[in-house]
């Protein structure tokens, strides 16, 4: 799962034993309890937090390639 966060952010997992550090601005890779969280539900809320199943950042950026390309087509 990949995430976007606007703020940086501590996360611990729901039984405490593992962390996450996401800094100011990340975009990447979280594991799959950080949506789980009560933290993270909340920062999903706010906006502060965005999730996406995209495997790949690249995956991300896929949709604006293509509309850009279709922009210079004349389309």
């Amino acid at each position: 799962m990949f995430a976007m966060f606007k703020q940086a952010v501590l996360l611990y997992s729901p039984d405490r034993t593992k962390t996450f550090h996401a800094p100011n601005g990340y975009v990447g890779p979280v594991p799959d309890w950080a949506a789980q969280t009560k933290q993270g539900r909340r920062l999903i809320a706010q906006g502060d937090m965005v999730l996406s199943n995209a495997g790949s950042d690249q995956e991300l950026s896929a949709p604006k390639k293509r509309a850009v390309s279709r922009k210079k087509e004349g389309a």
